[in-house]
């Protein structure tokens, strides 16, 4: 039993046959008072508690059978402990009892599972894979979205109020209104190929342009294309792409720049230049390349060496298309002419 088995402070008041109690100087609430303990004055049968709903207020489970009462003096008899857990136990047998609860009793845990209902009382497992369990772990924020960085990851990025506006649009055609596109430009974007391109563009009636194909068919000629102008004053005008294969040949492939190179020219002139660290008396210097046709003009620099005050002085002879001779000579302040050898020089050859 419990210490204290009746509680009477304050006094009460309650109609008969009704189960609306109330008290002065009462503290049913800080009286640990519950639901079944029992109600009486003088004698007369007890009632039931139900509920305690202020220090002044309980509502009884027992219409009330004895007098009306007005502030009178009473007892509230405490629930012994067993009885009362016999009630509590009961009732924690009802709820797990449950339908719910024997659903949720026959789950097995398994890794990476989730538990979900498959009906009103019935639950089973579903795959709680590595990528929901990345989305769950995202922090929200404001003006972000989501994307997966791998199979299993993912991670959020920024969505601006111009990139939720496309997303907001019904479909593409309103998408390129909120990004600006001109309804002309709408009308080119959908065109399937290029014809149909041209087509919006007008290109093909404004130009009166027909492709022709290169070749050496009938009608054709290698290397031309044709243009001409639709109607009575067609005008015609062709484009030879030879020579200007030929200047793409001869300012890329025809050229070599270095110390001893050369450069060819569209129309066929050919510029060479060299060097020679200590050229011999007389000699023949190898252009880099031949010149197909012709060397026009070699020119030569000497040297001049203040110190000894001496003339270096060098000519050429014997031009050719692959070579040219050098020829070195010095003069001394006396005015007296021999052959010189190891002497520096430089050249620069013009052709075609």
């Amino acid at each position: 039993m419990v210490d204290n088995p009746d509680y009477s402070v304050g006094t009460v008041s309650i109609t008969t046959g009704t189960k609306a109690l109330t008290g002065v100087s009462t503290m049913w609430l800080s009286a640990d008072l519950e639901k079944g303990d029992e109600f009486g004055f003088d004698g007369y049968a007890t009632s039931r508690i139900d509920t305690i709903t202020a220090d002044g207020t309980i509502t009884l489970l027992d219409t009330w059978r004895g007098p009306t009462l007005s502030g009178s003096p009473y007892f509230i008899r405490y629930q012994a402990d067993g009885s009362g857990l016999t009630g509590q136990s009961i009732a924690l047998r009802r709820m797990l009892s449950q339908p719910l609860l024997t659903a949720f009793a026959g789950i097995t845990a398994v890794a990476d599972k989730l538990m979900y209902f498959t009906g009103a009382n019935t639950m089973a497992l579903v795959d709680f894979k590595g990528w929901a369990r990345s989305l769950l772990g995202l922090t929200p924020a404001a003006n972000k979205s989501i994307y997966f960085t791998d199979a299993n990851t993912a991670a959020t990025y920024d969505l601006t109020a111009a990139g939720r506006a496309l997303l907001d649009d019904a479909n593409a055609s309103a998408q390129l209104d909120t990004l600006g596109f001109s309804a002309f430009i709408k009308t080119l974007i959908d065109d399937a190929n290029s014809t149909a391109a041209r087509t919006t563009l007008g290109a093909q009636t404004a130009l009166g342009y027909t492709p022709v194909q290169q070749g050496t068919g009938a009608g054709q000629t290698s290397n031309i294309v044709k243009l001409g102008w639709n109607g009575a004053n067609a005008l015609k005008a062709t484009i030879d792409f030879t020579d200007l294969g030929r200047i793409w040949a001869d300012f890329e492939a025809g050229r070599s720049l270095t110390s001893n190179g050369y450069q060819k020219f569209p129309g066929g002139l050919i510029l060479q230049w060299g060097s020679v660290a200590g050229a011999p008396t007389d000699y023949a210097q190898a252009f880099p390349i031949a010149f197909p046709i012709a060397c026009f003009s070699v020119v030569i620099i000497p040297n001049f060496n203040t110190a000894a005050i001496t003339c270096y002085g060098v000519n050429t002879s014997n031009i050719g298309t692959t070579s040219f001779d050098i020829r070195a000579r010095n003069m001394t302040n006396g005015g007296i002419l021999t052959a010189q050898g190891n002497l520096p020089v430089v050249w620069m050859a013009v052709g075609i």
